[in-house]
Formats: structure tokens, sequence, C-alpha cells
């Protein structure tokens, strides 16, 4: 008898949080983007950006590596003008200084080589005139001192704080981190924002509780 398994997609119904799409928002409104402009949602997932992005061009482009969640992303926009690549972030099948504006927002605390990853990135944005727009969990806070320890008594790079990620690699990032990883490869910051405080320092337990058990 051949065995055959059955591998689990996870599919959230909410876009995002709205604060992360507002924080994106205001970004864009700061880049003064033209409709011309070419973006790249990099590591688009289930296209949580898309509806956010399609408010500022008409040139969109998402990446992912999973099938599954370009399918569900592709079906779920299937009547917008966006071109949907099955690529890994870390080889992008772009010319360099091709893209306006990248959005690629947490994507790098999965990712083991995140350097490479800020690298290629910086490679497609354009010289001078480019933005990028990058998040990402940051543990610099209670949960993260929970996550910390986690990894450290399982050993492996795995938990997750929210219990929604149950079998893919997630790394300790932090703000300083990620900072340290965009200045080494050139990036000029231009502005920061952070948001969920209250849940990363306290209101995160019952979710500790919950993964444990």
């Amino acid at each position: 008898m051949e065995k055959t398994t059955t591998k689990k997609f996870y599919v959230y119904s909410h876009s995002s949080v709205p604060w992360q799409q507002k924080i994106i928002k205001d970004f864009l409104k700061m880049t003064l983007i033209k409709k011309g402009c070419r973006c790249l949602d990099a590591g688009c997932g289930i296209g949580n950006n898309l509806p956010t992005l399609l408010k500022f061009s008409k040139n969109i482009f998402a990446c992912d590596i999973s099938d599954n969640a370009l399918s569900y992303s592709k079906e779920k926009h299937k009547n917008a003008f966006i071109s949907f690549i099955k690529a890994d972030i870390n080889q992008i099948p772009f010319p360099s200084n091709y893209f306006d504006i990248i959005i690629c927002t947490e994507v790098i605390e999965h990712i083991d080589n995140p350097t490479q990853t800020i690298k290629e990135l910086f490679r497609v944005l354009k010289n001078n005139s480019g933005y990028l727009i990058i998040s990402s969990p940051n543990y610099f806070n209670l949960a993260g001192i929970v996550k910390f320890f986690a990894d450290k008594i399982s050993g492996k790079k795995t938990w997750n704080v929210w219990g929604t990620n149950p079998c893919g690699t997630e790394y300790f990032m932090t703000w300083r981190k990620l900072k340290k990883l965009l200045s080494a490869e050139k990036f000029k910051i231009i502005d920061e924002r952070g948001g969920d405080f209250l849940n990363s320092w306290l209101l995160f337990l019952p979710f500790v509780f919950r993964n444990f058990k």
C-alpha cells in the first residue's frame, strides 16, 4: 500500500493587522510614488500588502517561493494587474537597479542568511532613488525573552510567540539587528516605526500558555 502525506497550508482571513498597513501606507506616501513606478512585494505570501500597494501603483510584481501562497494570492487578486513570480528571495529574477520600491514584510526573520537577502534586495533596487520598506518582529521585549529561552531549550529556531508559524523557521530578530543588516549594505534609514507594544510586553502571555500547553 502506498503511503501518502498531506501538507497543511495555513491561511488567515485578515489582510494583516490594521496598524501595519497604515504604516506601509504612510511610508508609501513619503516616497511620492508614481503610478508607473515598479514595485516588488518580496516574499508576498498570501498577498497581505497587495491591496495597499494597488492604491499607489499599477506596475506591481509579487514573488514568493511557495506555490500554495502564490496560488491563493493569485485567486484573491485575480482582477488586479499584478505579475506573480515564483522565486527565491535570495535570487530575484530581475536585473539590477530595476525596482523603484520594494516591500518586504515579515520575511527576513525566516531567512537562513539574511545578509544575502539584504544584498539581493539592494541589487534589484534602483541606485540613489529606490526605497525599501521592510519589517520583522521585534523581539527586544518580554515576548522575545520567552522566545529566546524556548529556542534555547528546544535547540531549534521554530518557536513562535503568537503560535501562527507552527512548522517554519523563525529566527530571533530585533530592531537593532535589522538596522545593522541594512546599514552594512549602505541603506540609508530615513524613518522607523513600530507597533503592538502592549502585546509584546504583556498581553502575549495567553498565547504563551496556549502554545506550551
